[in-house]
């Protein structure tokens, strides 16, 4: 089940993003954060607890924010991994429908 949070300490580096709390068995086992860019959303997803009946949910809740943000007029949900080797959250991220894993360049600058 999805419910409206204030925001986790999870996303303290995230602004300007609205979250979720994913739900199961009144036990929140996630957080979502939801930034919307014009037609794309970026999607940031923390898992306190991971469990096959969490994994169940989860599915079942990506649906509903999909169709939600569909009806917001976004055309682009944008799902991203900061470690280029990690082949077990690319079969992961292929269960929400995200099946054209590219690599992407970017720069970084600490400061």
């Amino acid at each position: 089940m999805i419910v409206q949070t204030g925001k986790p300490e999870c996303f303290a580096h995230i602004a300007g993003a609205d979250y979720l709390g994913l739900k199961l068995d009144e036990e929140i086992c996630g957080y979502c954060a939801i930034q919307i860019h014009e037609k794309t959303a970026s999607i940031h997803l923390v898992f306190k607890k991971w469990t096959p009946s969490v994994f169940r949910e989860s599915l079942k809740d990506w649906k509903i924010i999909r169709n939600t943000l569909k009806i917001r007029g976004i055309n682009k949900i944008v799902a991203s991994q900061d470690n280029l080797e990690d082949k077990k959250w690319e079969r992961f991220i292929k269960h929400f429908g995200f099946n054209d894993v590219q690599i992407v360049k970017m720069a970084v600058q600490e400061i």
